[in-house]
């Protein structure tokens, strides 16, 4: 292998690294300065500008003191002749800053006067690697006169598309770790077992709480795939997760004790993601599990107000969201099971649910509340 690809490979290699670890970024414009950059050219740094706004944010630097980038961001990025021209330049495109403004512009600026001449800092070369909205991501890297710029021009100009397809894949991580943290943190602190489950009823997550249907013997987990203890209660769920999509289920499932466990769960279609090694396979079946005698009562006066229900609707609906049946309902209430339904509908068509069990599931607050308004396939109860 040459010199000259050994060096690219390393710094390619760690421009990636720095998408998947952001505290990497310094590293690899310090390995890009070592590789490619001639004497007296080593400060280089990745900021967001929003020309011709004053302030800047940096990504990343190397060879640039603290104290100098919070002059600069303070005092002089997104204001100073070389930002201003920067923004007509196409993205990924590595240019000279003499080509953008003259010197005598430059020399006659506060960012020369001020900050450049004191490392007699005369030209950079520069890009804009990506945009949001006004701001702009740009790459820089200033020095002096007297250096032969060619060979590091042509390593920024190598190495640009991959900084930029880094910065693409670190925010997408990013945005994928917040939200994926948002939702840990909300089912953590729900009080019912929540399952997301593959075709095969193996586990892709658990919340905490579904550890004390496991404690209590409602069910267990055998080779990475959850199993009610109750082969009724599992036959309804292998039901599930055999039928077509959109699919629901509303069941019970006995405990050790002989204890009831309010099951909702619901069909949706087959997440997967593609990685280099294959396809990675997702979640296909979302399942609560809550005691079925300890579900939270809700005030029948706020369903009423949230939702537009009647007061005959409104006990209708807190009643399933505390575990009950129509035919448990209608036997209280004393009227038939037919009524009850019809009243069901109403029920359905104000709170927007598709079915009983996804009408549960909003009261309750879950997740699956969100899903479609198709028609299910599974049974509601």
């Amino acid at each position: 292998m040459s010199a000259d690809l050994e060096a690219f490979n390393e710094v390619v290699g760690g421009i990636y690294q720095a998408a998947l670890d952001a505290q990497t970024w310094d590293e690899a414009l310090t390995r890009f300065i070592s590789h490619y950059a001639p004497p007296l050219w080593g400060a280089n740094f990745l900021l967001w500008e929003r020309p011709p706004e004053l302030g800047a944010r940096f990504v990343a630097s190397a060879n640039l003191a603290a104290h100098a980038r919070e002059i600069y961001a303070t005092n002089f990025a997104g204001a100073n002749p070389w930002s201003r021209a920067l923004s007509g330049v196409p993205l990924g495109r590595v240019v000279c800053t003499d080509d953008l403004c003259s010197r005598e512009e430059l020399f006659e600026s506060a960012l020369y006067k001020h900050f450049l001449s004191n490392w007699q800092m005369t030209r950079a070369l520069v890009a804009t690697l990506d945009r949001d909205g006004r701001a702009r991501l740009a790459w820089v890297m200033p020095g002096p006169d007297g250096q032969d710029l060619t060979h590091l021009q042509r390593g920024m100009r190598l190495l640009a598309p991959h900084i930029q397809r880094a910065v693409r894949i670190s925010r997408r991580i990013a945005e994928a770790d917040l939200r994926a943290g948002a939702a840990e943190a909300s089912l953590a602190l729900c009080a019912s077992g929540i399952f997301a489950l593959r075709d095969d009823l193996s586990i892709v997550n658990a919340n905490p709480a579904s550890r004390s249907f496991i404690e209590d013997g409602a069910g267990r987990i055998a080779d990475g795939r959850w199993t009610f203890a109750e082969r009724a209660a599992q036959a309804e769920l292998e039901r599930l997760a055999g039928a077509a999509t959109p699919a629901s289920a509303a069941f019970t499932a006995r405990n050790r004790e002989g204890d009831e466990h309010a099951v909702i769960a619901v069909r949706i279609p087959a997440q997967s993601a593609f990685a280099l090694d294959g396809y990675v396979e997702g979640a296909s079946i979302l399942m609560t599990v809550g005691a079925k005698g300890k579900a939270p009562s809700l005030p029948v006066d706020h369903l009423a107000a949230w939702y537009g229900l009647t007061p005959a609707e409104a006990t209708l609906a807190a009643s399933m969201a505390d575990g009950q049946t129509v035919r448990e309902f209608a036997i209280r209430r004393g009227v038939t099971e037919n009524a009850v339904r019809f009243l069901m509908k109403g029920v359905l068509r104000k709170t927007g649910a598709a079915d009983q069990a996804r009408l549960v599931a909003a009261l309750r607050g879950l997740p699956m509340a969100s899903l479609g308004s198709s028609s299910p396939h599974g049974g509601g109860g």
